[in-house]
């Protein structure tokens, strides 16, 4: 690795993706693209585009890659395959102030141990300002009920991270400027 990586996870709907989309528009790195084998989804209206999003693979596609090895992490998460391939962490430019891995808890466990050297995030969010946000974002109410239930197991493996940030409703700037300063400390 050429350049510091950030391992950015937390429980669904924690804003990961809005905090790491949000440094990145300041210029400071990029975002690994991992791999999944659900359908994409609308986020305020918006069609989640393969190649920027997520890689969308069939669960075929997936199942090859995982065997032949491509994977650095991959679970199931609400019976869905997530991974991120060893390739797109290690594709780092040397130009680039960091680079972002956005994974659920299980696999930046994993990217801990593989990558000792980077730096780990936890994005929490209290239940209340979470349930809004799965709702804003159309999850169905038995998403947002397997997500709620999942939460507090999540919200235990805190205590593993380098850092703990609470991303609350209406203080999104806050969250931005904390990994900000984060990553410029670096």
């Amino acid at each position: 690795m050429n350049v510091p990586l950030f391992i950015v996870s937390g429980t669904s709907g924690s804003g990961k993706t809005s905090i790491v989309s949000a440094l990145i528009a300041l210029g400071l790195g990029e975002r690994v693209i991992t791999c999944t084998t659900r359908a994409p989804r609308s986020n305020n209206g918006v069609l989640e585009i393969d190649g920027k999003d997520y890689f969308f693979l069939s669960m075929d596609e997936f199942t090859r890659a995982k065997l032949a090895g491509e994977f650095a992490e991959y679970a199931c998460v609400y019976g869905k395959f997530y991974g991120t391939r060893k390739r797109d962490i290690e594709k780092s430019d040397i130009t680039m102030s960091a680079l972002f891995a956005i994974v659920d808890v299980q696999g930046a466990e994993t990217l801990m141990g593989l990558y000792p050297n980077a730096t780990s995030v936890f994005i929490d969010v209290p239940k209340s300002d979470m349930l809004k946000r799965l709702t804003d974002r159309g999850d169905s109410q038995d998403a947002i009920a397997r997500r709620l239930a999942e939460c507090d197991i999540e919200c235990e493996k805190a205590v593993l991270f380098d850092c703990v940030i609470t991303n609350r409703n209406c203080a999104l700037d806050d969250s931005i400027l904390l990994l900000t300063n984060l990553v410029k400390g670096r």
